[in-house]
């Protein structure tokens, strides 16, 4: 885990050495504050009966104020950059799941000579999502910080190599989830071709290790710490077909080896794919696809195989105001050597439609509204349910 922290520090340090980059860059800064009423119908994320045995009131209002930053500032050699929001949650029936809600990452880009390098480094800090929890905790604040290097070099004719190193820790409030408190390192490298009629064609290395270090498990001879390491090697190429078409695939081979050799590991392809279509300057649509393999924080899970998918389709017939609609949907299998099929989580699909629209009013205000409609259907009924939320939203620029 040192290792890959001591990756990302090196790499900031050259980012200081860079040459003069991003000084025609225009500043951005934008703040506002935010206020965000919610219905949500099932705050519980499971059927009645477990909502009452939880102590969990279905229906919920919760009120979200909150300031959200978007702030670009070219400096010299440099660009800073912070996005995201800090809030607070407030719950009309279940005020025990008040919590600070926080989402923010910030960073330096810079070019060093013909290199292009991001240092970045993110939290977020929230309670956890109920659908996570089973039985085994209800208030929980989860608390991610991450860090990551991302940095590639070439023109925009030839060999490109490529670098990603990120580190993530995540922890959790809950005395029950302490075991499900795990560290995360990432590294990929690539190298890929590049022309501008082409695109960029890449192959790459991936690798994953995933430590549990407040949970250790029995295996034949020796008491280890739970985790897992995955290596992938696969292809990807990203492409614009003319100014209305913008494609991005990744495919590789994955192989998940944990640590402890009692658990079945997985082996298999994993993917993630986006596209864009522009069909005219009012509408865009967006399509995604993904199968990849993650650390979570649900209890005694070791890991989980996700797929996902989704489709956007965005109008903006004037400047004040924009239209969305869209579904995705998600698939999850979850791996554990405490994990009984019986008792816990071990699979669960959903799906989900959603519409929202925004109204800018004039420079400083905007409005907001987001209608969602989700079902999900677990292995075990009382963890299946369907949930309604409206959310109304009013922004004021700072």
């Amino acid at each position: 885990m040192r290792g890959g922290f001591a990756v990302i520090l090196v790499g900031a340090g050259f980012i200081c050495a860079c040459d003069r980059a991003f000084a025609a860059d225009a500043n951005r800064i934008n703040i506002q504050a935010v206020v965000t009423g919610t219905y949500d119908s099932n705050v519980a994320r499971s059927d009645a009966a477990t909502a009452q045995e939880r102590g969990v009131v279905p229906g919920d209002f919760i009120t979200e104020p909150a300031i959200s930053v978007d702030i670009r500032l070219p400096v010299s050699r440099q660009v800073i950059y912070l996005n995201g929001s800090a809030g607070y949650d407030f719950y009309a029936h279940n005020s025990f799941l008040n919590a600070g809600n926080v989402g923010l990452h910030g960073g330096v880009q810079a070019l060093i000579r013909r290199c292009k390098a991001t240092v970045d480094a993110g939290v977020v800090y929230q309670q956890s999502d109920l659908q996570l929890l089973s039985l085994a905790a209800t208030r929980n604040q989860e608390n991610t910080e991450t860090i990551s290097l991302d940095g590639s070099c070439g023109g925009d004719v030839g060999l490109a190599p490529s670098l990603t190193v990120s580190q993530q820790w995540t922890n959790n409030s809950a005395a029950e989830l302490q075991t499900s408190n795990f560290n995360d390192l990432s590294l990929t490298a690539g190298i890929g071709y590049r022309r501008p009629l082409f695109g960029e064609l890449s192959v790459f290395f991936s690798y994953d290790d995933a430590s549990f270090p407040n949970r250790n498990v029995l295996a034949p001879g020796a008491l280890l710490e739970d985790g897992y390491r995955d290596y992938s090697a696969g292809v990807r190429y990203d492409r614009r077909f003319g100014a209305k078409i913008e494609g991005d695939v990744k495919v590789a081979y994955t192989v998940v080896h944990p640590d402890d050799p009692t658990l079945k590991g997985s082996q298999g392809v994993t993917f993630d794919a986006e596209l864009t279509f522009r069909a005219s300057r009012l509408l865009q649509a967006k399509l995604s696809l993904a199968r990849a393999v993650n650390p979570t924080i649900r209890p005694d899970v070791t890991y989980g195989i996700e797929g996902t998918y989704s489709g956007e389709l965005d109008y903006t017939p004037g400047r004040k105001l924009k239209l969305a609609v869209g579904a995705s949907g998600v698939s999850d299998a979850y791996r554990g050597v405490a994990v009984t099929p019986a008792l816990d989580v071990t699979r669960e699909t959903g799906w989900d439609v959603f519409g929202s629209a925004h109204y800018q009013l004039d420079r400083r205000i905007g409005f907001g509204l987001d209608i969602r409609h989700e079902r999900r259907d677990a292995n075990l009924p009382e963890f299946s349910y369907s949930d309604d939320r409206v959310a109304l939203s009013i922004m004021g620029a700072i």
